[in-house]
């Protein structure tokens, strides 16, 4: 089936997994925000997100350093969204930072 992943189509195979699309790409989860059909996932969630044919997901990696007044995330695509906001998914919950 395909799905989409950061703007690119994808085929995975049927059952998978969010946590494991992340493991067939070497992502570590610890070190990205997952955002699924426009939801942003908690850590916790990703096991249990089964993908279907059509969805959407962007993986955004987290990078630190920098100064204060940057935000501190990297996508390894260009925004596709006229209204680029990236949100933020922390232990806590949803944190919103403008870009």
């Amino acid at each position: 089936m395909k799905v989409q992943v950061n703007g690119d189509q994808l085929d995975v195979p049927e059952g998978m997994t969010m946590e494991q699309l992340l493991a067939s790409r070497n992502v570590n989860p610890g070190i990205v925000v997952v955002e699924h059909n426009l939801t942003i996932l908690k850590r916790d969630q990703l096991a249990a997100v089964i993908l279907k044919g059509g969805d959407q997901v962007e993986i955004v990696r987290l990078v630190g350093g920098g100064s204060s007044q940057q935000s501190a995330v990297s996508s390894q695509h260009k925004p596709r969204h006229a209204d680029c906001r990236l949100l933020v998914a922390d232990c806590y919950g949803e944190r919103r930072l403008h870009g």
